[in-house]
């Protein structure tokens, strides 16, 4: 696994498997008013992440920096919802991503020293992804002109990928070949904030604080951005920044994931 082309292939799979860790928190923008006939809150939202870090991999370290296109090329299926239900100043949250990815990466590399030559790198990837979040909250501050929202819970993910390399020399001559799987379950409790503040008008600023730990040495994150509110709901776009740690025992050396979010919220 220390071959330069092994290492490419596992960057792009790792960086890619990860995308979903960040979509698993209830980071949506806050309703407007405190409408006793509409409790519930559905979000569909997109999150535009790039993503960098150190990952483990049979134990080799791996850095990895991937944009968000090279993200978007490799996808077959992704879908990010959040439901929000408001009892009072209670609500129950919940949040659930789905991401399907098949994909195949060629290149060529040179051999690093003394032996200066020229290989052919292959690989196929399989990945399915679940993940879920089940929170609480409790509206501890509601004027006129902001809400703050205290929040905790628990995070979930599962992770199956399936990794096939093959490594040729200029002449198409099977130099090696293998088959690599990860799998992975990680549970966290997560505590934090969120709440909005109110510009006047139909414009609010959202934003969402929160920091746990489990399976994970350490995770947290933070969102801030703008709100517009319309009859049905709300149309928002901020900026999302997550962090895990997993530990130097754990798969996930360090991870890091920022990019902006567009979300639609639906209220009934």
């Amino acid at each position: 696994m220390n071959m330069p082309g092994v290492r490419l292939i596992v960057r792009v799979a790792a960086a890619i498997a990860l995308v979903a860790c960040g979509a698993t928190s209830p980071v949506v923008a806050q309703t407007a008013d405190h409408d006793e006939t509409k409790n519930n809150t559905l979000n569909v939202y997109l999150w535009g992440s790039s993503i960098s870090g150190d990952l483990s991999f049979r134990d080799a370290e791996v850095p990895f920096d991937i944009s968000l296109e090279q993200i978007l090329d490799n996808l077959e299926m992704t879908a990010m919802v959040a439901y929000r239900r408001d009892i009072g100043d209670w609500s129950i949250l919940l949040d659930v991503i789905y991401l399907n990815m098949g994909a195949t990466k060629n290149g060529s590399v040179t051999l690093p020293d003394r032996i200066e030559q020229t290989v052919d790198v292959s690989a196929d990837l399989d990945l399915k992804t679940w993940v879920g979040g089940l929170y609480g909250g409790y509206t501890y501050a509601r004027t006129g002109a902001a809400q703050h929202r205290f929040i905790a819970g628990v995070r979930y993910l599962s992770l199956d990928a399936d990794l096939g390399v093959g490594v040729d020399d200029s002449q198409g001559t099977e130099l090696r070949s293998g088959s690599y799987s990860a799998t992975g379950d990680l549970w966290d409790g997560v505590i934090g904030f969120q709440g909005q503040f109110d510009l006047g008008g139909r414009w609010r600023l959202p934003y969402h604080l929160d920091i746990g730990t489990g399976s994970s040495q350490i995770t947290y994150q933070a969102l801030a951005g703008a709100a517009y509110e319309f009859g049905w709901g709300n149309l928002s776009l901020t900026y999302r920044y997550l962090y895990y740690d997993e530990g130097n025992n754990g798969t996930i050396h360090e991870l890091t994931m920022d990019g902006p979010v567009l979300a639609a919220g639906f209220r009934f």
